[in-house]
Order: structure tokens, then C-alpha cells, then sequence
């Protein structure tokens, strides 16, 4: 008799009663499993090892069609854990739960199901801190150390659940404390030690909530000595069995846009390099710098399968925030009304979706709370990244005397005419020559373009949402295509060697995209996503983005006469300084493309202050939506203001910012802004500042950053002083907002306010403005600065000199504007040393003599 018949006995013969596809249960000390389709043998073993018990003796054989799969485990199992147990093992091999997990393994010391996806979602989030440790190696000390880890996880119960007295925490902080001096290994004892710190530092969860997906806020300020860089101050973490994704903010007033990612690995890595560089992009406007992505651990989705996992991340962030009062939430930190996202990569048209969550739910900020949709402004449609971004580079051509609105100018881009920032870009001066443009998948060549009839097609491809393959090949002038990628060998032409200066004959795919990206041309237009420019002593591992590896060139290499980033992180920040180094003229990403997201905030703030108008019965909805949607041009032309005034000032300080005043600032912004770290933007230490001066004069990367995060000084300690709430702060405010809006209340009406006079100071003054920096007298200096800046009528003069773009010679014009401000600062330093004499005396009033003033000066 073989194995199998002795293995099987009688009771084998009968078939038990069960729905569905499977059935689990036990008799005597063995498990069966009862199935209607055939399962891998080796796929049983795997999951039954994940639960940390062996297998033996397994045999399968089917009865009455069913097939049978008999074993004994090598660990006993109580009746309790058992019948868990069962409910899992039939799940996963129905496939509606992992079939391999290591945490599965908690399951037998007594953990429920949801308990361990807490604790899943716990270890999760520590692997995203801490890269260096995979999450398998977590999970492992997690297992190593489960006593330990099981207190961890009653301390968050007993601090989280509503129904419980959390009079045990010091209690059981005290013995986790003691347990921990147990822990052997630094690398373990790190991990566990963490994992406790990341609990302790929670203050709001939806575990009680009982929903598929769990989600906690973290206040990262208490974890940063276990973490390397720049960190947020607020972290929201969801975790579900199919998808996970986080939510960065800076502060809790912040606002950035939402991706789908791929990046399973480093998601919180990709998320956080996002944010910082949002964080310097949102100097211009109200809120700080954020940031969230999702990962979907799913492929070959539907579209009512992404909006479902989308919705439920949304969901859950939302359960983060105020939104009533939910007796079931226990908070532990204050008031949290204002989260705001916004539309991003993979979620382009989701914006309608997520403030339909959020009105459901009765979010005080309703459609405020996503921007864009169909109740917002449509960047595509405006145009609005690429109008702002190509405002920007206009300063590059404006200095040698060049129009990037209507001139010839020779242009290699990175992106596709059916996305946003690169076809709008494409089709803002009809006399762009698009020599080369390089996609995700394709390669785009028109060695001798006709301008006239490159331009018309561009349109053709922009408005029907067409890729480069979709290009018409009889409008390329002769020797150009379009190109795969990925191929191995592109035999090249006549005239694509004359336009690349070789003598190769063939090249691959990934060379011919490095040659392009190092052409001479007058600009390098960078539209869509993805790293291209790092530096020379830069690695591939070093940038991230290992899509573009073959592909990536140095910063050294790149001949362009100017590049625009009308995307993000085309380049590294080392990147842009050796290209800038080389001559290469440039500003940043966070410069560039700064007019997406200052559009989005114009509409963020005027949908909260219309629905306040709407409550009130002062306005009707319909009503609210023709309000915002008239306002259209007017907001346009504010933030194309920004990106315009934001270039020049750049050029005016190349030429007025010495080192000893760079040196000076550098060193403000580091001991008053927690998060400027010059590391983390390429600028070395005193001893080797000469690394980012070209010619005497600092490049204009850095410059970018300074001016930027100059900005956010003055912001930040302007919304310390009284000086926000007086009378001629409140016109800062008013400006803000059209006519017609004036003079109404709004919830961030201090940081609108702080925002609006930020951006005018600096935005004229330059980073010289934090010269002698004294936070005790900044408040006098600002109002000082402002009563000179108005007595002399200022504006109009530097409107009247910039009026004359492209006319007069722009070392004039920089003369004359540095003039103005120099006039302005030895006038505002007279005045804070004279404070006292006006202190009693409405500053304000003084501005009333402007006409006499005026007239004296026109006499002079």
C-alpha cells in the first residue's frame, strides 16, 4: 500500500457541506483544505510557512470533483487562533489576501486580521523612513521581537480607542521602555525602537473608524533624530491590503497636488523631494509646501477600479483633518481645518472626484478642497504652467535682445504635444523651430523645420491629444522621423549628422536622446517628467528616476543657450549649477513653473471666500461659479506678474549680490529657517563658495532658491507681529483679491496678507532686503519700506522703466530699478533709527504727502 492510502482514512469519503469556492477546517490534528479548482501544492506550503507552521504529511486527491488537500501542521493550534486562521488561508487562496506575508505570523500569538493590517500599515511607514532597512528585514526583527512589539501595538489601542481609559500609557511606556534595554543588535534595536517612537508621535487614526483602509497622523517633528535631510512637520499614512500612499505637509497650512506613483520601494523618497521643491514654489502664495502619492500594488486597472482606490486614499486623509467632531477619533493634536490637494501625475482629472468626497462629508472648504475640476480653472486648457514658465525663460533672450514671443529661436524639448506644459509651450510663439523632441517612448526630428507648417501641425497633434508617431512624416523636412526609443540601432541621415555635429552613422535609441540633449540650440525646453541633467560627479543611483538612466547627461555637456523647467526636477540642483557654471543661463524648476500652482492657490482662496458669500445668502451657487470663472484673465495675469518679476529680480541680483552679501544672507535664512540646510541644495560651505560664483557673480540656481526662501523669512515673521492687522497691511490684502471681493473676511486673511507684501518687497528689493537682519526690527522695516515705497510713487516709475522692454538696453533698465531700491533702503534704515519719533503719529497718514513729495522730485 503506497503513502497516499495509508494516509487517507475513512472519514476521507465524505464530502462536508460549504458555499464557495473554498472551504477549511480540521479533524483531529489535521487541516483540509476542500477546493472546486486545483491548487499548487507548493502555494499551500508557502502560505502555511508564512504563518510560521510547517507542513507534513501533505497529500491531495479529489472527491466528487472536489479536490481534497489533507496535511498535518508541525505547530499546535488553539481552537481560538484556528478558526481566524481558516478565514485566512481561504481568503488568500481565493486571492483576496497576500499569499505570502510575515506578519501573517501574529496572527497565531492572537492578533484579529485588522490587527495585524495595523501593524502592516505600522512597519510599512517605518520602511519609508528609513530606506536602508528593507521592509522584510523589518518585519523579521518585528517577528524576532513580537513581545515587544504586541505591547507597542496595546499602547496604540489604549491611546487611540475611544472606549478605553488612557490612564495605562505611562504605565506601559514605562515597561516598553524597560523591555527595550532587552534588544540586542543597534541595527534591531533601531527598528523597534523606532516603530515605538512612530506610535508615540501618531495623533489621529481611523482604526475605530472600521474601515478597509487604515490611516494615521504623524507629527514628525518627533522623529526627526532617527532621519536624515529635510522632513515635514505632518505626515498623514494609509494603509490598505491593496494600496498605500502618504500625504507631506510642511505645516498645517499647505497645499500640493496628489500622484499615482510607481515607486513601490521609496514612494515617501519621491514624495519628499516633491515637497521641498513645493515648498520653495509655494513661496509665492499662501500655504507652505506639500505633498502625497499612492501606490496601487494592482496592475491593468479599469478606470472604476482607480477612482475606487483614490477615492478610499482621499477618504482617509480626509479622516486626518476636522470635519466635525467624530467621537470615535481621539486627537492629540489642535486645529486642523486646511487641507487643501491638487491634481498631479496619474491624476489629472480626478479633482471633481475628490471634492465630491469632500462635500459629501460636509469638509468646511467643499470644492476648495481639490482644485482644477469642473467647477475650477483648467491648466490645460489656459495653458497656464507653460505660459509661465516660458515668462520666465523670456528674461534669458530678453538680455540679448531677443523675443521668445515672436522670434525664430531654435528649440530641443523633452515632453509630447498632447501634454500640458510641453504643448502648450510649443505653441506660444508660432516661430519656435522644434528641431528634436524626446517622450516617454519616442523620438521626434525635423532637422530644417518650415516654422509656419511645423506650427500648424503642432496644433493638429495638441488639440486631438496625439503623440509624435502621430505626426504627419510629409511635414518633416527631409532626413527627420520619428523615432522608437527603445531601439537598438537608428541608422541616422545626411542632415541628423549635420544637426548633431557627427560622424556616426547609427546610433541607439538612449544615444541619439543623450546626443540631443547636449545639441546646440538656443533652448532646452523641459515639459514633461522625468531627471535628464544631472553632474559630473553625480551618480545615476545618486538622482533617483531610474527610468532615464541610459539616457541622463551632465550638466557640463549641455551646449542650449538657455533651459526652461516647465516640468519638475528635469535636472538636479548640482545639474543646473555646472551648467550655469559652463555659461548655461537658467533658474529652477520651482521659478519656472511656478504659475500652476500660484493659479491653483488664487483659486483655492477665492473659492473659500465665494462659498463664505454663498452661506450668507449674498451670492447664489450659480452666481459663485460665474464670479470665479470671470475672474479667469484677471488671475492669469497676477501670476504671470510673478513668474515675470520673479526672472528679473534674478538677473538684477546676479549683478548686485557680492559675495560677502551672499555669504551674509546664506547664513540668515540658515539660522532662522529650521529647514534651509545648504547641503540640500548644492551650496557648499564659506571655504568653497566660489563652486557656485561664475564671473563674480552667484548662479542663478542658487540665487533662485535664495530669493525664494527669502520670501518665506519675511512670510514667517511677518505672521508673528500686529503689523498684518493694521491699516496699511489691510491694503496688501485687498489687492489680493479683485475689486469687486474686497474687503470681506477670509479664514487665511493674516497669511494672504503676509504673502501679498512678501512677494511685492522681494520681489523688488531682491535677497538684499535681509541685509543686517534683525528679526525685532523687521516688522518697522517692512512698514517703513512700504510708507517710502508709496510717498515716491515707486511702482509707477518701475512700471514706466519696464514698460520699456526690448527698448531700451536692460543694463540701463537694471541700473535705474537698482536705483530705486537704493534710494529705498538708505530711506527705510533712516526711518526704523528714527522709529521712535513716529510712534505716535498713524505712519499711514504720512503717505497722504505723496502728491507734494512727487512734485518736489519732478522739480529736482
Amino acid at each position: 500500500m503506497d503513502l497516499c492510502a495509508q494516509l487517507i482514512s475513512p472519514m476521507d469519503t465524505q464530502l462536508p457541506q460549504f458555499k464557495g469556492e473554498i472551504f477549511v477546517t480540521r479533524q483531529h490534528h489535521y487541516l483540509y483544505i476542500y477546493s472546486k479548482k486545483q491548487i499548487p501544492i507548493s502555494k499551500i506550503a508557502n502560505l502555511m510557512e508564512s504563518f510560521g507552521i510547517g507542513v507534513s504529511d501533505l497529500i491531495s486527491f479529489q472527491l466528487e470533483g472536489v479536490y481534497v488537500y489533507k496535511f498535518l501542521p508541525l505547530r499546535e493550534i488553539g481552537e481560538e487562533v484556528a478558526k481566524r486562521l481558516f478565514q485566512i488561508i481561504q481568503q488568500a487562496l481565493e486571492g483576496r489576501l497576500p499569499e505570502r506575508c510575515q506578519l501573517y505570523q501574529f496572527l497565531t500569538l492572537g492578533l484579529t486580521l485588522r490587527e495585524m493590517w495595523l501593524l502592516h500599515g505600522l512597519l510599512k511607514y517605518e520602511s519609508q523612513l528609513i530606506l536602508e532597512y528593507s521592509e522584510n528585514f523589518i518585519s523579521s526583527v518585528a517577528i524576532e521581537y513580537s513581545p515587544i512589539v504586541l505591547k507597542i501595538l496595546d499602547y496604540f489601542f489604549e491611546k487611540f480607542n475611544p472606549d478605553r481609559s488612557p490612564r495605562k500609557l505611562q504605565e506601559l511606556e514605562e515597561e516598553i521602555q524597560q523591555d527595550l534595554k532587552e534588544v540586542k543588535g543597534l541595527t534591531e534595536d533601531r527598528v523597534i525602537q523606532l516603530l515605538f517612537w512612530i506610535v508615540k508621535s501618531i495623533v489621529r487614526t481611523n482604526y475605530y473608524l472600521e474601515k478597509e483602509s487604515i490611516s494615521f497622523k504623524v507629527e514628525v517633528s518627533n522623529l526627526w533624530r532617527f532621519l536624515n535631510g529635510i522632513q515635514p512637520l505632518w505626515e498623514g499614512f494609509v494603509y490598505h491590503p491593496r494600496f498605500y500612499g502618504l500625504h507631506l505637509r510642511m505645516s498645517k497650512i499647505s497645499r500640493g497636488g496628489l500622484r499615482w506613483s510607481n515607486r513601490y520601494e521609496d514612494l515617501r523618497e519621491e514624495i519628499k523631494s516633491l515637497m521641498i521643491t513645493q515648498e520653495a514654489k509655494n513661496a509665492i502664495i499662501v500655504p507652505e509646501g506639500a505633498k502625497g502619492g499612492f501606490v496601487i500594488f494592482e496592475k491593468n486597472l479599469s478606470k472604476e477600479e482607480f477612482k475606487g482606490f483614490y477615492s478610499q486614499f482621499i477618504d482617509a486623509l480626509l479622516d486626518l483633518i476636522d470635519i466635525g467632531e467624530n467621537p470615535r477619533i481621539v486627537k492629540y493634536d489642535r486645529e486642523d481645518f486646511y487641507f487643501v490637494v491638487a491634481a498631479d501625475k496619474g491624476t489629472a482629472d480626478m479633482s471633481d472626484v475628490a471634492n465630491e468626497i469632500a462635500i459629501k462629508r460636509g469638509y468646511l472648504l467643499k470644492d476648495a478642497f481639490a482644485s482644477g475640476g469642473s467647477k475650477g480653472y483648467n491648466h490645460k486648457e489656459l495653458g497656464v504652467t507653460a505660459k509661465g514658465a516660458i515668462r520666465s525663460a523670456a528674461r534669458h533672450f530678453l538680455e540679448i535682445g531677443k523675443d521668445i514671443y515672436r522670434d525664430p529661436i531654435s528649440v530641443v524639448g523633452v515632453g509630447s504635444m498632447r501634454g500640458d506644459v510641453f504643448g502648450n509651450g510649443m505653441l506660444i510663439n508660432p516661430n519656435f523651430r522644434l528641431l528634436a523632441a524626446i517622450s516617454h517612448r519616442e523620438i521626434f526630428i525635423d532637422p530644417a523645420p518650415d516654422p509656419a507648417v511645423a506650427y500648424r501641425e503642432r496644433l493638429r497633434l495638441f488639440k486631438e491629444g496625439l503623440g509624435w508617431s502621430s505626426y504627419d512624416r510629409t511635414k518633416i523636412s527631409k532626413g527627420g522621423g520619428v523615432f522608437d526609443r527603445t531601439q537598438k540601432s537608428i541608422p541616422l541621415s545626411p542632415e541628423i549628422r549635420k544637426m548633431l555635429k557627427t560622424e556616426k552613422e547609427v546610433m541607439s535609441g538612449e544615444e541619439l536622446v543623450r546626443e540631443l540633449l547636449k545639441m546646440e540650440v538656443e533652448l532646452l525646453y523641459f515639459g514633461g517628467i522625468g531627471t535628464y541633467i544631472k553632474s559630473s560627479d553625480e551618480t545615476n543611483q545618486d538622482v533617483g528616476d531610474k527610468e532615464n538612466e541610459g539616457v541622463r547627461v551632465n550638466g557640463d555637456e549641455v551646449k542650449a543657450f538657455a533651459i526652461c523647467e516647465g516640468a519638475n526636477l528635469a535636472l538636479t540642483q548640482k545639474g543646473r549649477i555646472e551648467y550655469a557654471k559652463r555659461g548655461g543661463r537658467l533658474n529652477l524648476d520651482a521659478i519656472d513653473n511656478s504659475a500652476g500652482v500660484n493659479t491653483s492657490d488664487y483659486e483655492v482662496n477665492l473659492k473659500i471666500l465665494l462659498n463664505q458669500l454663498t452661506e450668507k445668502g449674498v451670492i447664489s451657487e450659480i452666481e459663485k461659479d460665474e464670479i470665479l470663472f470671470s475672474l479667469t484673465d484677471w488671475v492669469l495675469e497676477r501670476v504671470l506678474e510673478n513668474n515675470y518679476y520673479q526672472s528679473l529680480i534674478i538677473s538684477i541680483d546676479q549683478r548686485r549680490v557680492k559675495k560677502r552679501d551672499f555669504i551674509e544672507i546664506l547664513n540668515i535664512l540658515e539660522e532662522n529657517i529650521k529647514f534651509f540646510k545648504r547641503k540640500h541644495f548644492a551650496i557648499p560651505k564659506n571655504e568653497g563658495i566660489e563652486g557656485v560664483i561664475k564671473d563674480e557673480q552667484v548662479v542663478r540656481p542658487i540665487l533662485g532658491i535664495l530669493l525664494l526662501y527669502s520670501k518665506i523669512l519675511v512670510k514667517k515673521y511677518l505672521l508673528l507681529e500686529s503689523f498684518i492687522d493694521s491699516q496699511l497691511a489691510r491694503r496688501f490684502y485687498n489687492s489680493y483679491f479683485p475689486a469687486n471681493l474686497r474687503n470681506f473676511d477670509h479664514p487665511l486673511r493674516r497669511e494672504i496678507t503676509a504673502t501679498a507684501i512678501a512677494n511685492y518687497i522681494i520681489n523688488r528689493t531682491g535677497i538684499r532686503f535681509l541685509r543686517n537682519f534683525n528679526p525685532q526690527l523687521l516688522e518697522k522695516q517692512v512698514q517703513c519700506y512700504l510708507v517710502l515705497d508709496e510717498l515716491i510713487g515707486a511702482e509707477e516709475i518701475r512700471r514706466e522703466i519696464l514698460n520699456q522692454d526690448l527698448k531700451m538696453p536692460v543694463e540701463v533698465q537694471y541700473t535705474l530699478l537698482a536705483q530705486i531700491e537704493e534710494s529705498l533702503y538708505f530711506g527705510t534704515q533712516w526711518m526704523v533709527r528714527h522709529y521712535r519719533k513716529f510712534k505716535n503719529i498713524d505712519i499711514y497718514r504720512i503717505v497722504k504727502y505723496r502728491g507734494e513729495v512727487k512734485e518736489f522730485i519732478s522739480r529736482r
